[in-house]
């Protein structure tokens, strides 16, 4: 793999887990602010749910917990119009990720030159890999060779890109 196509892995895999990190906290969010919505409209089981998982989960006493749980109860009636605008947002942004991803994976291979070195896609000129090398190839079998990508660009007396070609060079194993 080329440097790009390390590079392009890695920001996909990073992208990958900044969206589950997003959905972590989305359902995170979505789950409290359910409670919430229980509590904010006099359930006194949800209520209760809560007092009892503050004294359990942060050591309080009762009477602490359940003043804990009241502010809870207020913050979620003064900021719950809050939560519709983050959910809205983080689905944009998800959304913008996932488009993005499946973009650049089924972008053409000349369009992708054309941008990584800044060229017209006419001047990108891309060589069919050769199968030779392939387990299905006559003979049937390992070739114990591989073709390896090479990519090339020349520039002209200014020193900007002019042409890319990609061609493919057999290496045996």
């Amino acid at each position: 793999m080329s440097e790009i196509e390390i590079t392009i892995a890695i920001v996909v895999l990073e992208i990958g887990i900044a969206l589950l990190v997003l959905v972590a906290v989305y359902l995170g969010v979505r789950s409290d602010r359910m409670e919430n919505k229980a509590i904010q409209a006099g359930d006194s089981e949800a209520f209760n749910k809560r007092v009892r998982t503050l004294m359990q989960e942060h050591s309080y006493s009762e009477e602490k917990a359940r003043a804990a749980a009241q502010r809870i109860k207020n913050s979620s009636r003064r900021y719950g119009s809050a939560i519709p605008k983050i959910d809205a947002f983080l689905w944009k942004i998800g959304g913008l990720a996932v488009l993005g991803f499946f973009v650049w994976v089924f972008l053409p291979v000349k369009t992708k030159y054309s941008l990584e070195y800044g060229v017209d896609s006419s001047n990108v000129i891309v060589e069919d890999k050769p199968h030779k090398c392939d387990w299905e190839t006559a003979p049937l079998g390992a070739k114990n060779c591989h073709y390896e990508k090479d990519v090339t660009v020349t520039k002209d007396s200014a020193g900007k890109n002019t042409n890319v070609y990609v061609t493919w060079n057999r290496k045996e194993d």
